[in-house]
């Protein structure tokens, strides 16, 4: 490393007091460089591993009670994640900001190996080595120190190289490398500074390169300052806060949001949700193409609408029939093109309709909610609004069902045809070995839910109105074993891999209003929620709790849970204080203490007054005494105990009389007098009878 430039001297020459050193700054970036570099690069190249190696539909993770996902294993799941890795190119897989993140590390990498090269290039700092100096090895007698000197000095003598500087420089190293191993003093200075002159001067540099001072690019630097601080800096959070904003905190376009919240109301059914989804804003924002008007008049003509149209808008018309196509799983009349806008409106159509769902909720508007999952499992699961839920199971159609609801073993509904044993399954004599496997595969992963719960008031024996009741919902997947938990759903059709959700809401039966409902995401076997309602009746009261999923028809279910409300006047409840809580409320607040130290110190003052009057009586009286009479002194304590006020008398008895006796109280002959009319008694009888009163300053 090339010698730093001195920032403090001792000489008379002024020097920067902060230099820039571009070797010290070589060193400082590569440091940074590697310490961000390293991890980087190590967290970017496992995601690579994990995403290209690994498949997570197949390889998931336990969960977080360590229970075994079990997902859905028919072919026709495992052949739609192959197909969608298949259907991706490299770039495609990578994404966006794998790519970015790739050519960043790869920039960083090349300036890393730049600043090696130059490190490499980098002189090292040199030290004031004697032993070097003098060419003698570090355990050299003192002879061949001198003998070494000798030869040196006279190679490198000023006397023999008068005209070679650096000759002299030489000769000046040599001596002082003779002195630092023969000089006590100068050896001494060596050991311990490692310079026999002593302590030098200090050096230090700032590991910045020369180039953000220099003259010449003053101008370039300061651009580059400010496009990076005033022009790059602002324009990335201005560009990112007018994306940002127009989102909602779930994920869903602000607009989108004003539009369900306007359209949604109570009589909205499933066949609206279709033209609902079609005309969001994220809807309108795939491209239409000319060549698209071709296969919307296709499908206009095939396809079965569930209602009238409200809106004729080109884009929205197209959005519409792409979803009827999707859900009568009628995908040959769809081009490549349309197939993947299909799969665009698919990948928000969940957070779109769980929208819808919570609108409907929050309205209490339980048909409403109930038609908005039945669109929600439209979508996942590719069916029609009026198709049985036995369209579920792999490899069926229309007629699988109507043979699966005739005859003997016949079943209505999913659960039916999955709780009997396969020999009795109907609708599975022209399938292959592997359509059966796949039949018997999706059965495993249907959730079968048993389902309990109880009402209670926490620390109540009975319900009245005005309580808080809390309701605990026990659910049980039957169909999953100990320690196992629901993982990918069946849904060959949707695009994306999914788990399960439950909504529980409970209602008053016979009522449509919706006390409390709570979103289930846990997927393991045995799961316990809690939700709680305002009791506002009064009588015997039946609450229907219902489970809806949200992913497959036929699994919902429903109990009934019976109780009693009693009217407050009915349940008088006794309330049971505790001695400590009593003792809390005895305790004066901050503001009763403070009040309290008020008066006190107004008490305390008004005694202070009191004392010092009595205290001033006395010494008057007693520098008095020789010079004034009876009659004086008394009119002076009368006209003293006056001024006091009612201060000085508590029990309004009268003041001294002129000639010497108590005052008179008619009203009150037998009453005690107070502490000081005796104290004032006290004084007039310490009064002489015969001093003269002519000279009392009391006069």
């Amino acid at each position: 490393m090339s010698q730093f430039r001195d920032t403090f001297t001792k000489d008379s020459k002024k020097e920067p007091l902060l230099s820039y050193d571009d070797s010290a700054f070589i060193f400082f970036a590569g440091t940074v460089l590697i310490c961000v570099l390293v991890p980087c690069t190590y967290i970017y190249v496992k995601s690579l591993i994990n995403k290209f190696f690994s498949n997570d539909y197949y390889n998931l993770n336990k969960s977080k009670h360590n229970s075994i996902y079990r997902s859905c294993k028919c072919s026709l799941c495992q052949e739609k994640q192959e197909r969608g890795i298949k259907s991706k190119t490299l770039w495609q897989k990578l994404g966006y900001k794998k790519i970015t993140q790739f050519f960043l590390l790869l920039v960083f990498w090349i300036c890393l190996g730049i600043l090696f090269k130059k490190m490499l290039n980098t002189k090292p700092m040199q030290t004031f080595d004697p032993f070097e100096i003098l060419e003698v090895s570090i355990g050299a007698s003192v002879g061949e120190i001198k003998k070494a000197y000798r030869l040196k000095s006279l190679k490198y003598h000023p006397d023999k190289n008068p005209n070679d500087t650096s000759a002299a420089a030489k000769f000046i190293l040599i001596t002082k490398a003779y002195q630092a191993l023969t000089d006590e003093i100068s050896k001494e200075n060596y050991e311990r500074y490692g310079n026999p002159d002593g302590p030098g001067m200090m050096k230090v540099g700032i590991g910045l390169p020369k180039l953000l001072i220099d003259e010449r690019y003053q101008l370039l630097i300061l651009s580059i300052f400010f496009l990076i601080f005033l022009v790059f800096i602002p324009a990335v959070f201005i560009i990112y806060y007018q994306k940002q904003k127009q989102y909602g905190s779930n994920g869903v376009k602000i607009e989108t949001l004003q539009y369900l919240t306007y359209t949604i109301n109570e009589n909205s059914r499933a066949k609206a949700y279709p033209e609902m989804l079609a005309a969001t804003a994220e809807s309108r924002d795939i491209q239409l193409r000319e060549i698209d008007n071709t296969y919307v008049k296709k499908m206009m003509d095939e396809l079965t609408e569930p209602k009238k149209r409200t809106f004729k808008v080109p884009i929205i018309t197209k959005n519409y029939f792409l979803i009827l196509a999707h859900m009568q799983r009628r995908y040959d009349l769809l081009s490549d093109d349309l197939k993947k806008d299909l799969d665009k409106i698919l990948e928000f159509s969940l957070l779109i309709t769980h929208c819808m769902i919570e609108i409907s909720i929050l309205r209490d508007w339980f048909l409403t909610a109930q038609a908005a999952l039945t669109f929600r499992r439209c979508l996942i699961q590719a069916l029609d609004i009026r198709s049985s839920s036995l369209i579920q199971i792999p490899h069926f159609d229309e007629n699988n069902v109507k043979h699966v609801h005739k005859g003997k073993n016949s079943v209505k509904d999913l659960l039916e045809f999955v709780h009997q044993s396969h020999e009795n399954r109907k609708g599975l004599v022209d399938m292959t070995e592997n359509q059966t496997l796949d039949v018997k595969a999706f059965c495993t992963i249907v959730p079968d839910i048993k389902m309990s719960g109880e009402i209670e008031v926490e620390d109540e024996t009975h319900i009245v109105k005005g309580d808080i009741a809390s309701i605990y919902v026990h659910i049980d997947r039957t169909n999953l074993n100990e320690n196992e938990a629901s993982g990918y759903i069946h849904a060959p059709f949707f695009p994306h891999s999914k788990f399960e959700e439950w909504w529980i809401v409970a209602t008053y039966k016979g009522d449509d209003r919706i006390l409390k409902y709570v979103h289930v995401k846990n997927s393991e076997k045995k799961v316990e929620e809690k939700l709680q309602f305002l009791v506002d009746r009064v009588g015997n009261l039946t609450v229907s709790i219902h489970i809806l999923s949200d992913c497959y028809f036929g699994c919902d279910k429903k109990i009934d849970i019976s109780f009693k409300s009693y009217s407050p006047t009915e349940i008088k409840r006794e309330i049971f204080v505790h001695p400590e809580d009593i003792e809390l409320d005895n305790e004066p607040t901050l503001f009763q203490q403070m009040m309290g130290d008020i008066r006190k110190k107004g008490e305390s003052s008004d005694e202070e007054e009191e004392d010092n009057l009595r205290a001033k009586l006395k010494s008057n009286f007693i520098q008095n005494k020789d010079s004034s009479n009876k009659v004086g002194l008394k009119n002076g304590m009368k006209s003293a105990v006056k001024s006091s006020g009612k201060n000085d008398s508590k029990d309004g008895s009268k003041g001294v009389g002129k000639d010497g006796g108590k005052g008179d109280d008619s009203k009150n002959d037998s009453t005690k007098s107070s502490p000081k009319d005796e104290e004032t008694d006290d004084l007039e009888n310490y009064i002489p009878e015969n001093e003269n009163t002519e000279d009392s300053d009391y006069d």
